[in-house]
């Protein structure tokens, strides 16, 4: 089995790109606020550059769902994801977290909130070492005259 399936525009990195705030509830009033009191949960912001990247590949995902139904989703076998992230910037990136956006939009799980649910983007069940066993052949590739894309490939895993 082979998927390849190519995500438009340069892949940002999702780790570098949150925020995290603790958020609390003031004991007195009730009010949620960003300090003092007992704490809720974090709050994670995402930078604009993920958030747009992140539209395009859920929009990819879906349109590649729609025209190849023969899959089955979301896969549930162990697969080699390779990534080549083609990029018209020659700069230095962190390849290991450039997967991650990818990963996650694989999963339905791009952490952005968009009006069409999971499930319709979800292509793996889970982007644990279950589903994905390695990332071979994944290669960051500066081309300034290409656009920007990423072209991930779906194979079955070999040992």
């Amino acid at each position: 089995m082979e998927l390849k399936i190519i995500f438009p525009g340069e892949a940002r990195v999702k780790k570098n790109s949150m925020h995290k705030h603790e958020v609390y509830r003031d004991k007195k009033t009730g009010q949620i606020k960003l300090y003092g009191g007992d704490k809720i949960r974090p709050v994670i912001y995402l930078e604009p550059a993920y958030v747009e990247w992140a539209k395009l590949a859920i929009q990819a995902a879906v349109v590649f769902k729609s025209k190849h139904p023969e899959f089955g989703y979301p896969l549930s076998d162990k697969y080699n994801m390779r990534c080549l992230f083609y990029s018209n910037e020659d700069k230095i990136v962190d390849l290991s977290a450039l997967y991650e956006g990818v990963q996650d939009v694989l999963a339905g799980n791009a952490g952005i909130k968009i009006k069409i649910p999971d499930y319709m983007y979800q292509i793996i069940m889970d982007d644990n070492t279950r589903f994905i066993g390695s990332h071979d052949g994944s290669r960051y590739i500066y081309l300034p005259s290409e656009q920007p894309r990423t072209e991930v490939t779906l194979t079955d895993f070999k040992w």
